[in-house]
């Protein structure tokens, strides 16, 4: 149904899905990783043959399959960021009173110079030291009131810029945390892990979850999070089986997301012939 192929950088998986062969990378050399990765792989195919499991229309199947069935797509480089978008946006979401109207009249001015010289669809997140100095090499030759502009001046555009960038970049990582502990949720019901959502995960964007194992609720946390630091998944356990997870500012990949259901499904023992806690304990 499926093999695994050791090539110079680490394993793929190569398999068949109606009439066609498919082939992906698994991103680690160690073999143990590998045919966990295939036995999972094996499994989703397998519910894909009985019915249990759909595939949904225009899915990429590797990671699909390599997800255990949540994610139906490659994860996407992310859609660059304009100039005139970032400040569109912070206006947009700007408080009523929260600034004086001339200090707004002064942002907006500086926003026009920006987008003049560094360009409307400027990238922000490309945003480098000589884009900066540019800016201020070109703008200190140009013609203000009295003269050339002042460094004053320049200095007011730079300050105004840095703060939509700083607000850009830290709605923009919040929004990537958010969209991490959704799919987080979603692995942990399909492994029977039970997501908690107190008010402090929509602050954090760390996800909570407790074990529905009564074995796993008995265990002492620092054993409980051996088992998943075993594991390669880094995170805080409590008492009762609980675990907390910190979600990254990056999408997760693929990878990443198969790393996770395989440490939840094996250290959330099933009656259906799963490893036993004593077992993984050991």
């Amino acid at each position: 149904m499926a093999s695994l192929e050791k090539r110079p950088h680490g394993f793929r998986v190569v398999f068949m899905f109606r009439g066609e062969k498919h082939a992906r990378s698994l991103q680690t050399k160690d073999p143990k990783q590998a045919k966990s990765t295939l036995a999972r792989m094996e499994d989703t195919l397998r519910r894909i043959e009985l019915g249990t499991l759909q595939v949904p229309d225009g899915a990429d199947i590797a990671t699909f399959l390599l997800s255990d069935g949540i994610l139906a797509a490659k994860p996407r480089n992310e859609k660059p960021i304009t100039l005139t978008q970032i400040f569109d946006e912070y206006f947009a979401n700007l408080p009523a009173g929260a600034n004086e109207a001339t200090t707004i009249d002064g942002m907006r001015l500086h926003q026009r110079h920006l987008e003049r010289l560094l360009g409307a669809e400027f990238h922000v997140q490309r945003l480098t030291v000589s884009d900066l100095q540019g800016f201020i090499e070109k703008r200190s030759k140009e013609k203000g009131i009295r003269g050339n502009v002042t460094a004053t001046t320049i200095k007011k555009a730079l300050v105004t810029f840095r703060t939509i960038w700083r607000w850009g970049m830290m709605t923009d990582r919040l929004r990537r945390r958010l969209a991490n502990a959704d799919l987080v949720r979603r692995i942990a019901r399909m492994t029977a892990w039970t997501p908690l959502t107190p008010m402090e995960d929509f602050r954090s964007a760390s996800v909570l979850l407790r074990s529905t194992s009564a074995a796993i609720q008995r265990l002492a946390p620092d054993r409980l999070r051996t088992l998943f630091h075993d594991r390669r998944i880094a995170l805080t356990s409590y008492a009762g089986g609980i675990v907390r997870l910190a979600m990254p500012n990056v999408p997760l990949t693929t990878h990443e997301a198969g790393m996770l259901i395989q440490a939840l499904a094996l250290v959330q023992p099933q009656a259906s012939g799963r490893q036993s806690v004593e077992a993984l304990s050991a």
